[in-house]
């Protein structure tokens, strides 16, 4: 099940430490992204994804203004989406990148993500507005504002909030202990299972604690969320509990070498109407959860990272029960096998579900067949090495290997065949491996990583490719997608 939450990572300062942060300050990072890939099929139909060579953009703009105890923040994306080149050739797809029309001249290509305004008073943070929201490693929560190992971030949880965080604790010299508190009130502006625009209301109580010393020390943190959301009508209803867990161990092991641990662990337990099944019309029991975990060992020279998870996947999708894990969209697990691969197949499989000629009415529920190609239901493992020559090149390698946690089925298929599971390509499906993924990349900055502090303006160029290696029941073969990308932020 996709994320049911989002949470503002936090951080309280007094105001003495902000006086040097004073005044007005803008930033904002343009993305020129030129992408091309192998095409697939998306279903048995002979429809195929149809995407050659294609230019995507985007431009993040950002205002801001400190005070000694107020701040106010705002930040947009804009001319977001497809700018030329081919676009899918699938027809709706619920896909909400919208990869079939040329995006970034329309409406939706103008998205706000941040209006917020707060205060200080004594050891507590009051902020109001719209925001973006990241916890953790970002897997339930994510602002889509950090580039995963290979790959590209788009999107990013949005809430309108009213937030009050704390610094409630003293350590053992009287001062204010790195411990804070946060309650908070959400309406979901979007995420990935709500768009305030399409008539989804979602609201969110959350309660949270985080520690948080520093860099070198511990950090750990908690929360807890209640959430209740309504599609349009109100014919349907979710609510829901979610618990995540979140903690960061850095270790020196000697002058050159530095190991850095990261885990965070979820479980969501709720009811929802929104989907529901042959052995409960009425709607299901969802009990879902996830984990997952980041090793690095870094050198001044090099990195090796080693990344993996587990997801909760539903084996049986005629019970009363929903055992699906989804994770947030913009967690990344590779380039391929998920965002470009994955994702294309739900969307397919949206675009048969709705089709007049199969049904008269699509099935409720089936906007969550899409999901952009967010990692679900399976466990991965993704060994990697980043190698630094150079200040200014920076050179990654890497894989993932995936294998479903349920049944491979695909949903119109399998249902046609009396629930017997069957792929996306209507064959029979023989074991759980999804796939082996192969990335590298490639990443150059003229002024060099050191120098890029000093500069106003800072640019980089990064060619990524992934190649995966599709297994028997996913249908076979290889799709391989390249991503050239021109960055210039400030």
């Amino acid at each position: 099940m996709a994320p049911l939450i989002t949470l503002l990572a936090f951080s309280i300062t007094t105001a003495d430490a902000q006086e040097d942060d004073q005044g007005w300050a803008t930033h904002g990072e343009l993305r020129e992204m030129l992408v091309t890939g192998t095409d697939f099929a998306v279903d048995a139909e002979g429809t195929t994804i149809g995407q050659g060579v294609h230019l995507d953009q985007r431009l993040r703009v950002g205002l801001t203004h400190t005070g000694m105890i107020r701040h106010f923040e705002t930040e947009w994306d804009l001319f977001t989406g497809q700018l030329a080149g081919d676009v899918w050739d699938i027809e709706q797809s619920g896909d909400e990148r919208r990869r079939d029309v040329y995006g970034a001249t329309q409406l939706k290509g103008f998205q706000p993500r941040k209006l917020s305004y707060g205060g200080y008073v004594g050891n507590a943070s009051i902020d109001v507005g719209l925001m973006t929201s990241n916890w953790g490693m970002g897997l339930l929560a994510n602002d889509g504002n950090t580039p995963p190992l290979f790959g590209r971030e788009d999107f990013g949880d949005r809430v309108m909030r009213v937030q009050v965080s704390l610094l409630p604790f003293k350590d053992k010299l009287g001062s204010a202990a790195p411990t804070y508190l946060v309650f908070a009130f959400d309406t979901v502006y979007n995420d990935d299972l709500a768009n305030i625009w399409e008539g989804q209301l979602a609201n969110q109580l959350i309660a949270a604690v985080l520690h948080d010393p520093g860099e070198d020390e511990l950090t750990w943190g908690a929360y807890g969320v209640f959430r209740n959301q309504f599609e349009p009508g109100f014919t349907r209803s979710t609510q829901a509990g979610v618990v995540d867990g979140y903690g960061r161990l850095p270790v020196v092991l000697n002058d050159a070498l530095a190991l850095n641990v990261e885990a965070e662990g979820v479980t969501i337990v709720g009811r929802t109407s929104r989907a529901q099944s042959y052995a409960s019309p009425q709607g299901l029991a969802v009990r879902a959860g996830a984990i997952v975990a980041k090793t690095e060992l870094e050198h001044e020279l090099f990195t090796v990272h080693l990344n993996g998870g587990y997801a909760t996947g539903d084996g049986r999708p005629d019970d009363k029960h929903s055992l699906d894990f989804t994770a947030d969209r913009d967690f990344g697990v590779g380039m391929v096998l998920f965002d470009e691969v994955m994702g294309g197949i739900e969307a397919g499989t949206h675009a048969l579900l709705t089709d007049p000629q199969y049904s008269g009415q699509a099935p409720d529920g089936v906007e969550l067949v899409a999901n952009e190609g967010a990692w679900r239901r399976s466990t991965f493992v993704q060994p990697a090495v980043t190698v630094r020559p150079i200040d200014q090149l920076e050179v990654r390698a890497g894989a993932v290997f995936a294998r479903s946690t349920a049944p491979i089925a695909q949903p119109f298929y399998s249902f046609r065949a009396g629930g017997v599971p069957r792929n996306h390509l209507n064959q029979e499906v023989d074991g759980r491996a999804i796939g082996t993924e192969l990335d590298w990349a490639i990443r150059f900055q003229p002024l060099g990583e050191d120098a890029m502090e000093d500069w106003t303006i800072k640019p980089s160029l990064e060619v990524q490719g992934g190649h995966a290696l599709m297994s028997e029941a996913m249908g076979g073969g290889t799709v391989s997608l390249i991503q050239s990308a021109i960055r210039i932020g400030w």
